[in-house]
């Protein structure tokens, strides 16, 4: 009980933290891989610590990761839409990518629940860490694309 009055609560120092790192990383792309990385990190943490008696610190690694998550899905849901006003119309944009995350949410609820019935969570934790730290490597593939271009 305590953790569903308490993530939500992370979630909005997740946007805080999209804010306040947007001043110093403007490239949106860039951004979300340093959102998936960390979170990639934090998820390693909770593999580290998962076979422990340290809950406490997996719970810690949780809630970073939920924030984490929150600050990546704040900047493709609204900082994106809102940077492209001028080219596009920022609502349908918005519209559309919130869309997706909602899609991409509830497919991966299914995903993982796949995983963890046919193995345990710990390969769940396993597959989310690849997944983000791909991510991170897609940005930075992004970002060396974009200097090459340049």
């Amino acid at each position: 009980m305590i953790l569903t009055l308490v993530l939500p609560l992370l979630g909005i120092f997740g946007a805080m933290c999209a804010v306040a790192l947007n001043k110093k990383v403007k490239d949106h792309s860039d951004l979300t891989g340093v959102f998936f990385l960390l979170s990639a990190l934090c998820v390693l943490g909770i593999i580290v610590f998962f076979k422990t008696e340290l809950w406490l610190v997996i719970l810690a690694f949780f809630g970073i990761v939920n924030m984490f998550m929150h600050s990546a899905n704040n900047v493709v849901t609204s900082m994106l839409p809102l940077s492209v006003g001028k080219e596009f119309n920022a609502g349908l944009v918005a519209g559309v990518l919130n869309g997706t995350c909602y899609v991409g949410s509830t497919l991966s609820q299914y995903g993982i629940a796949a995983i963890a019935t046919s193995t345990d969570w710990i390969t769940v934790m396993r597959v989310l860490m690849c997944l983000s730290f791909a991510l991170a490597l897609f940005s930075a593939g992004i970002k060396l694309l974009n200097n090459i271009k340049r």
